[in-house]
Protein backbone atom coordinates (compact mmCIF):
# COMPACT_ATOMS: atom_id res chain seq x y z
CA UNK A 1 0.00 0.00 0.00
CA UNK A 2 1.36 3.29 -1.32
CA UNK A 3 0.73 6.43 0.89
CA UNK A 4 -0.53 9.52 -1.39
CA UNK A 5 2.05 12.36 -2.01
CA UNK A 6 -1.04 14.23 -3.22
CA UNK A 7 -4.85 13.31 -1.96
CA UNK A 8 -5.59 13.77 -5.96
CA UNK A 9 -3.38 11.24 -7.10
CA UNK A 10 -6.21 9.52 -9.50
CA UNK A 11 -8.17 12.60 -9.77
CA UNK A 12 -6.05 14.57 -12.00
CA UNK A 13 -6.00 13.11 -15.21
CA UNK A 14 -7.19 15.84 -17.32
CA UNK A 15 -8.82 13.49 -20.12
CA UNK A 16 -10.66 11.21 -17.54
CA UNK A 17 -12.16 14.32 -16.24
CA UNK A 18 -13.17 16.61 -18.97
CA UNK A 19 -12.32 14.24 -21.91
CA UNK A 20 -16.42 12.74 -21.74
CA UNK A 21 -19.35 14.56 -22.94
CA UNK A 22 -21.34 16.72 -21.06
CA UNK A 23 -25.09 17.06 -21.95
CA UNK A 24 -26.21 20.61 -23.03
CA UNK A 25 -26.25 23.58 -21.20
CA UNK A 26 -26.62 27.67 -22.32
CA UNK A 27 -22.85 28.11 -20.67
CA UNK A 28 -21.88 31.86 -20.23
CA UNK A 29 -18.00 31.29 -22.12
CA UNK A 30 -15.86 34.27 -20.51
CA UNK A 31 -12.23 34.03 -20.33
CA UNK A 32 -11.83 33.63 -16.79
CA UNK A 33 -14.66 31.66 -16.06
CA UNK A 34 -14.48 27.87 -15.93
CA UNK A 35 -16.74 25.04 -15.16
CA UNK A 36 -17.83 22.88 -12.38
CA UNK A 37 -19.05 19.76 -13.43
CA UNK A 38 -21.15 17.89 -11.58
CA UNK A 39 -22.14 14.02 -11.06
CA UNK A 40 -24.35 12.12 -8.37
CA UNK A 41 -24.61 8.20 -8.26
CA UNK A 42 -27.81 8.64 -6.42
CA UNK A 43 -29.34 9.30 -9.98
CA UNK A 44 -28.33 5.87 -11.08
CA UNK A 45 -29.88 4.02 -8.08
CA UNK A 46 -32.74 1.65 -9.38
CA UNK A 47 -34.75 0.32 -6.39
CA UNK A 48 -35.14 -2.81 -8.38
CA UNK A 49 -31.50 -3.37 -9.07
CA UNK A 50 -29.82 -3.90 -5.50
CA UNK A 51 -26.42 -4.10 -7.55
CA UNK A 52 -26.96 -0.73 -8.56
CA UNK A 53 -27.13 0.54 -4.75
CA UNK A 54 -23.73 -1.34 -3.85
CA UNK A 55 -21.90 1.47 -5.32
CA UNK A 56 -22.82 3.72 -2.00
CA UNK A 57 -22.53 1.93 1.34
CA UNK A 58 -22.41 2.90 4.65
CA UNK A 59 -21.16 1.00 8.06
CA UNK A 60 -20.10 1.41 11.70
CA UNK A 61 -16.63 -0.20 11.85
CA UNK A 62 -16.01 -1.93 15.26
CA UNK A 63 -12.23 -3.18 14.48
CA UNK A 64 -9.59 -3.62 12.39
CA UNK A 65 -11.56 -6.78 11.27
CA UNK A 66 -14.24 -4.72 9.51
CA UNK A 67 -11.95 -2.23 8.24
CA UNK A 68 -10.52 -4.73 6.15
CA UNK A 69 -13.85 -6.83 5.23
CA UNK A 70 -15.35 -3.20 4.10
CA UNK A 71 -12.39 -2.37 1.95
CA UNK A 72 -12.56 -5.71 -0.27
CA UNK A 73 -16.02 -4.59 -1.62
CA UNK A 74 -13.90 -1.79 -3.33
CA UNK A 75 -10.78 -3.14 -3.90
CA UNK A 76 -9.37 -6.68 -4.87
CA UNK A 77 -5.32 -5.90 -4.55
CA UNK A 78 -4.41 -3.58 -1.54
CA UNK A 79 -1.62 -2.16 -3.88
CA UNK A 80 -4.20 -0.71 -6.13
CA UNK A 81 -4.97 2.01 -3.65
CA UNK A 82 -3.73 5.21 -2.19
CA UNK A 83 -4.36 6.35 1.13
CA UNK A 84 -4.51 9.81 2.97
CA UNK A 85 -5.01 10.53 6.47
CA UNK A 86 -5.65 14.18 7.55
CA UNK A 87 -7.55 15.15 10.83
CA UNK A 88 -9.49 12.35 11.94
CA UNK A 89 -10.07 11.31 8.72
CA UNK A 90 -8.29 8.40 6.40
CA UNK A 91 -9.02 8.17 2.85
CA UNK A 92 -8.45 5.55 0.32
CA UNK A 93 -8.68 5.97 -3.51
CA UNK A 94 -7.81 4.46 -6.84
CA UNK A 95 -9.63 2.56 -9.73
CA UNK A 96 -11.11 -0.54 -9.92
CA UNK A 97 -13.48 -2.28 -12.59
CA UNK A 98 -13.28 1.12 -15.09
CA UNK A 99 -14.80 3.09 -11.61
CA UNK A 100 -12.88 5.26 -9.42
CA UNK A 101 -13.45 4.54 -6.02
CA UNK A 102 -13.56 6.71 -2.81
CA UNK A 103 -13.66 5.50 0.50
CA UNK A 104 -13.95 7.49 3.52
CA UNK A 105 -13.49 6.21 7.66
CA UNK A 106 -13.80 9.18 9.87
CA UNK A 107 -12.88 8.08 13.95
CA UNK A 108 -14.13 9.64 16.24
CA UNK A 109 -11.86 12.33 18.32
CA UNK A 110 -9.42 10.61 20.17
CA UNK A 111 -10.38 6.90 19.43
CA UNK A 112 -9.54 4.26 16.81
CA UNK A 113 -12.24 2.78 16.54
CA UNK A 114 -15.25 2.71 15.95
CA UNK A 115 -15.11 4.47 12.83
CA UNK A 116 -17.98 5.94 10.61
CA UNK A 117 -17.30 3.74 7.03
CA UNK A 118 -18.54 5.30 3.40
CA UNK A 119 -17.20 3.42 -0.02
CA UNK A 120 -18.27 4.30 -3.54
CA UNK A 121 -17.68 3.32 -6.92
CA UNK A 122 -18.73 5.76 -9.76
CA UNK A 123 -18.26 7.22 -12.95
CA UNK A 124 -17.75 10.58 -14.83
CA UNK A 125 -19.01 9.95 -18.21
CA UNK A 126 -22.34 11.53 -17.89
CA UNK A 127 -21.72 15.13 -16.10
CA UNK A 128 -23.30 18.01 -15.95
CA UNK A 129 -22.43 21.25 -15.88
CA UNK A 130 -24.28 23.37 -12.93
CA UNK A 131 -22.42 26.83 -12.50
CA UNK A 132 -19.14 28.42 -13.90
CA UNK A 133 -16.46 30.06 -11.62
CA UNK A 134 -13.30 32.45 -11.82
CA UNK A 135 -10.26 30.45 -12.11
CA UNK A 136 -8.25 33.45 -11.14
CA UNK A 137 -9.39 33.55 -7.75
CA UNK A 138 -7.60 32.30 -4.58
CA UNK A 139 -8.31 30.65 -1.59
CA UNK A 140 -11.93 31.46 -0.21
CA UNK A 141 -12.69 33.75 -2.84
CA UNK A 142 -13.59 31.41 -5.19
CA UNK A 143 -16.91 30.69 -3.58
CA UNK A 144 -18.02 34.42 -4.17
CA UNK A 145 -17.25 33.79 -8.15
CA UNK A 146 -19.45 30.70 -8.35
CA UNK A 147 -22.42 31.57 -10.73
CA UNK A 148 -25.24 29.28 -12.29
CA UNK A 149 -24.41 29.10 -16.07
CA UNK A 150 -26.43 31.95 -16.95
CA UNK A 151 -24.96 33.96 -14.02
CA UNK A 152 -27.47 34.06 -12.09
CA UNK A 153 -26.77 33.18 -8.28
CA UNK A 154 -26.25 29.50 -7.74
CA UNK A 155 -28.46 27.70 -5.94
CA UNK A 156 -26.47 24.98 -4.43
CA UNK A 157 -23.70 27.54 -2.86
CA UNK A 158 -24.75 26.86 0.49
CA UNK A 159 -24.86 23.43 0.19
CA UNK A 160 -20.49 23.43 -0.78
CA UNK A 161 -19.29 26.69 0.88
CA UNK A 162 -17.12 25.56 3.99
CA UNK A 163 -18.58 27.87 6.40
CA UNK A 164 -21.20 31.09 5.99
CA UNK A 165 -21.45 33.88 7.03
CA UNK A 166 -24.54 33.84 9.83
CA UNK A 167 -23.26 31.12 11.43
CA UNK A 168 -21.79 31.15 15.29
CA UNK A 169 -18.28 29.60 14.94
CA UNK A 170 -15.88 28.07 17.65
CA UNK A 171 -12.02 28.29 16.32
CA UNK A 172 -10.11 25.00 17.63
CA UNK A 173 -5.76 25.73 17.14
CA UNK A 174 -2.97 23.63 17.81
CA UNK A 175 -0.07 24.68 19.86
CA UNK A 176 1.44 26.37 16.81
CA UNK A 177 -1.56 28.95 16.09
CA UNK A 178 -2.85 26.82 13.11
CA UNK A 179 -6.69 25.96 12.72
CA UNK A 180 -7.28 22.30 13.64
CA UNK A 181 -11.46 23.14 13.50
CA UNK A 182 -14.33 24.82 13.40
CA UNK A 183 -17.12 24.14 15.40
CA UNK A 184 -20.60 25.69 13.92
CA UNK A 185 -24.17 26.20 14.26
CA UNK A 186 -27.00 28.53 13.34
CA UNK A 187 -30.36 28.91 14.20
CA UNK A 188 -32.63 26.68 12.52
CA UNK A 189 -35.92 28.49 12.82
CA UNK A 190 -34.36 31.65 10.77
CA UNK A 191 -32.32 29.31 8.29
CA UNK A 192 -33.52 25.84 8.12
CA UNK A 193 -32.10 22.81 9.88
CA UNK A 194 -29.81 21.64 6.71
CA UNK A 195 -26.28 22.13 8.05
CA UNK A 196 -27.59 24.16 10.98
CA UNK A 197 -24.81 22.65 12.86
CA UNK A 198 -21.10 20.61 11.93
CA UNK A 199 -17.32 21.08 11.90
CA UNK A 200 -15.24 21.71 9.46
CA UNK A 201 -11.40 20.17 10.02
CA UNK A 202 -8.43 21.69 8.30
CA UNK A 203 -5.65 19.74 6.73
CA UNK A 204 -1.85 20.25 7.80
CA UNK A 205 -1.70 23.32 5.01
CA UNK A 206 -4.50 24.80 6.99
CA UNK A 207 -7.19 24.47 4.29
CA UNK A 208 -10.72 23.16 4.48
CA UNK A 209 -10.47 19.27 4.42
CA UNK A 210 -13.38 17.85 5.43
CA UNK A 211 -17.42 19.18 7.26
CA UNK A 212 -19.23 17.07 9.13
CA UNK A 213 -22.64 18.22 9.24
CA UNK A 214 -26.23 17.65 10.10
CA UNK A 215 -29.18 17.77 7.87
CA UNK A 216 -32.83 16.49 8.85
CA UNK A 217 -32.46 12.89 7.81
CA UNK A 218 -29.07 12.32 9.23
CA UNK A 219 -25.48 13.23 8.87
CA UNK A 220 -23.45 14.32 6.11
CA UNK A 221 -19.58 14.51 5.00
CA UNK A 222 -18.32 16.94 2.61
CA UNK A 223 -14.93 16.89 1.04
CA UNK A 224 -12.41 19.43 -0.06
CA UNK A 225 -9.64 18.51 -2.62
CA UNK A 226 -6.83 20.49 -3.92
CA UNK A 227 -4.58 20.28 -7.20
CA UNK A 228 -0.64 20.46 -7.28
CA UNK A 229 -0.80 24.54 -6.97
CA UNK A 230 -3.32 24.29 -3.86
CA UNK A 231 -6.25 25.55 -6.08
CA UNK A 232 -9.78 23.90 -5.50
CA UNK A 233 -10.32 20.93 -7.98
CA UNK A 234 -12.63 18.93 -6.36
CA UNK A 235 -15.83 18.66 -3.78
CA UNK A 236 -17.38 15.79 -2.67
CA UNK A 237 -20.70 15.52 -0.80
CA UNK A 238 -21.82 12.23 0.68
CA UNK A 239 -24.15 11.27 3.05
CA UNK A 240 -27.49 11.31 4.72
CA UNK A 241 -30.22 8.52 4.73
CA UNK A 242 -29.16 4.78 2.92
CA UNK A 243 -31.83 3.30 1.39
CA UNK A 244 -31.81 -0.46 2.40
CA UNK A 245 -29.44 -3.15 4.15
CA UNK A 246 -27.19 -5.16 1.93
CA UNK A 247 -29.05 -8.42 1.47
CA UNK A 248 -26.27 -10.88 3.48
CA UNK A 249 -25.21 -8.26 5.86
CA UNK A 250 -27.72 -6.09 7.36
CA UNK A 251 -24.56 -3.96 9.48
CA UNK A 252 -24.22 -2.63 6.04
CA UNK A 253 -26.50 0.13 4.65
CA UNK A 254 -26.28 0.83 0.72
CA UNK A 255 -28.30 3.02 -1.55
CA UNK A 256 -26.03 5.78 -0.12
CA UNK A 257 -26.02 9.36 -1.39
CA UNK A 258 -22.74 10.75 -3.32
CA UNK A 259 -22.38 14.16 -5.22
CA UNK A 260 -19.33 15.23 -6.80
CA UNK A 261 -18.45 18.66 -7.97
CA UNK A 262 -15.32 19.33 -10.48
CA UNK A 263 -13.90 22.37 -10.78
CA UNK A 264 -12.38 23.08 -14.80
CA UNK A 265 -8.87 24.27 -14.77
Amino acid sequence: MKKANSILVFFLSAAMLFGCGATDTEYVNQAQYKEVRYVSIFDSYDPKDEKTMENGMWTKLEDLEDEKEFLSYFFTDQSDMEVTEEANAKLYMGIADDKYVFVALMSYEDTEYPKDAYGFKYSLDNYTVVAKYDVTKKGDEVYDTILSPDGSDYHDLDTIKPLLDYQEKEYFKDANGKIVKIKYDSDPFEHGTYNSTGILYYDSKERPFYRDYMITSGGRRCFYFYDGQGALSRIIDLGGMPYKGLKGNDDIAIGVDFEVYMFER
